[in-house]
């Protein structure tokens, strides 16, 4: 297992600790681990160049920032440190300033823009595997090629999201799949394995009384989830009417929300007030189904990942709509599932994805 959340710096909620002959320093370079993208992007700042290959000059990253394409050795430890997860060869962005010159080495920080993609599979765009895809292929047991999230859930009403940890699981351990629930039929790309979201999920705000009349439950079924670690809200469009918007349901939501909630994206969504429980279902491909439920908190300025989003149906919100891979229904799950789900896996060899039951 390699850790996610034990990092010296970065405020960052999920980081790995880079280490590899491309990377300059003493120790290891924190990094924001993304599971809602593929590329990695890191600052030429902290890159040994004497180690690295320009294979494109003068590009746009994924971000579109300036950068150049390089192949150098990127490489995580396990927790222990007696693992080390190398790829000799691995392609990525090393990014620029505006004006060409080294973007600086943000080491100790508290917050990156360097990025390394974890979704496990090859890029739409680029063709490139993510780091962890490729650490998978290359030191997973065959037959058992996978990775997962492992998270050490606080269990009880007390959770406290700032003291967890979670680890990033190389290969297919039965003891961590041997008991998830899971869908087969995420849909994949047919030449690769690259889920972008997974199937089966029901979302269900409960309201509080308003002047001790009660209001009726929103509940949004047949939803596919991405797990984005990079963008840790719980994030969807509820349905064609847009009842977040209307006399029924509008006090329990306002114009708030985080930083980057800006521009059409802003006027086209509303975030959760605080009060209103949230609950998750999955349904997995055997019809069985696990639950969790949490109060919204309604502060995005907290680090508890217990906060919502909600876009109007025609909008940008929470990303456009492009079918079918990136329906209305699609939502973006963010970190509430590892707050109340201890292990979230992507089996690369089954093409299926699993998750354990909702704690």
């Amino acid at each position: 297992m390699i850790p996610l959340r034990s990092h010296k710096y970065r405020g960052n909620s999920f980081c790995v600790s880079l280490t590899g002959n491309a990377v300059r320093g003493d120790e290891p370079f924190e990094v924001h681990f993304d599971t809602g993208s593929w590329p990695t992007c890191l600052p030429y700042g902290c890159l040994d160049k004497s180690k690295l290959t320009v294979l494109e000059k003068d590009v746009k990253d994924a971000w579109g920032k300036p950068a150049d394409v390089v192949r150098g050795q990127l490489a995580l430890k396990s927790t222990d440190g007696k693992t080390l997860y190398a790829v000799d060869d691995f392609v990525f962005y090393a990014r620029k300033k505006p004006n060409g010159e080294d973007a600086d080495c943000d080491r100790t920080s508290k917050w990156t823009a360097a990025i390394v993609g974890g979704l496990p599979g090859i890029g739409p765009v680029r063709k490139w595997p993510s780091l962890p895809y490729a650490i998978a292929l290359k030191h997973s047991e065959p037959g058992k090629v996978g990775l997962g999230i492992v998270s050490d859930v606080q269990s009880g009403p007390s959770r406290d999201w700032a003291s967890g940890k979670s680890y990033l699981q190389i290969g297919a351990d039965p003891r961590i799949t041997g008991n998830l629930h899971w869908r087969t039929d995420v849909p994949v790309h047919p030449e690769r394995f690259s889920p972008g979201a997974l199937p089966g999920f029901t979302i269900t705000f409960r309201f509080p009384k308003t002047n001790d009349v009660a209001v009726p439950d929103i509940v949004v079924p047949d939803l596919s989830a991405t797990i984005d670690t990079g963008a840790p809200e719980l994030m969807l469009r509820l349905r064609r009417d847009d009842p977040h918007r209307s006399d029924v349901y509008k006090q329990f939501f306002a114009d708030e929300g985080p930083g980057w909630r800006k521009g059409q994206g802003k006027a086209d969504s509303l975030c959760l007030r605080g009060g209103v429980t949230v609950q998750i279902a999955f349904t997995d491909s055997k019809g069985e189904t696990t639950r969790c439920e949490f109060l919204s908190i309604g502060d995005f300025n907290s680090p508890n990942p217990t906060k919502v989003m909600v876009g109007d149906w025609s909008g940008i919100f929470p990303w456009r709509i492009r079918p079918p891979e990136k329906p209305p229904g699609r939502i973006n799950l963010g970190n509430t599932l590892y707050l109340f789900c201890p292990v979230y896996f992507w089996d690369i060899t089954n093409k299926r994805v699993g998750l354990h039951d909702f704690m």
